[in-house]
């Protein structure tokens, strides 16, 4: 079973009006009226947990696989073209939210060496859970000797759900490098794990 925590105290979500009854009750305990409070039920559990906002990750995704790459020039505009790129890749970091493998779809929108993205995926973990996600940003190529060339991109992801333990929203950006002979992408997220 995995357990995802989070710093300082565990807020309730949802259930603002029972805590309140329950603080009420206990002080009323504590000054000398003893009573009996029970508070049964899965539902009732289910529904105080948190969504553990705010665990920060961060991770670093590595050895990219391009499996397709279309391409078409815009007509009337030199140097411009739209791109679609279908790849897979592994991903490492500081929690068990960022061991994965993932593919993706990225829409590009060349202008030169000026390169607009957009793209969606799935990250596939271990136990079979997965977790969707969506990017958007901007990558910069810089042409070297004999076809050579070094990429740096940066943007703004988001994981927007997913499947049993991964069922997780949250922001995030990335900053990569590449070369010809492969690269990597830093990010960072905040990530809130739902309920269930």
């Amino acid at each position: 079973m995995r357990r995802y925590t989070q710093a300082g105290p565990t807020k309730l979500v949802g259930r603002e009006e029972e805590l309140e009854l329950l603080l009420r009750r206990w002080s009323n305990t504590k000054s000398g009226e003893g009573q009996v409070q029970l508070v049964i039920g899965l539902v009732a559990l289910l529904l105080s947990l948190p969504a553990n906002a705010g665990e920060k990750v961060t991770g670093r995704d590595y050895d990219f696989q391009i499996l397709s790459e279309l391409s078409t020039a815009i007509p009337g505009k030199p140097g411009h073209s739209l791109k679609q790129v279908t790849a897979v890749w592994k991903g490492t970091g500081s929690s068990e939210l960022a061991n994965y493998w993932a593919s993706g779809v990225e829409q590009q929108e060349v202008a030169g060496n000026d390169i607009k993205v957009k793209g969606h995926g799935t990250e596939h973990f271990g136990n079979g859970d997965v977790t969707y996600f969506v990017w958007e940003g901007s990558q910069k190529v810089t042409p070297k000797d004999a076809g050579a060339f070094d990429m740096t991109a940066q943007g703004t992801w988001s994981l927007v759900g997913g499947t049993g333990k991964h069922n997780v929203k949250g922001p995030g950006t990335y900053t990569c490098k590449f070369a010809q002979s492969g690269g990597a992408c830093d990010w960072q997220i905040e990530a809130e794990y739902s309920a269930m």
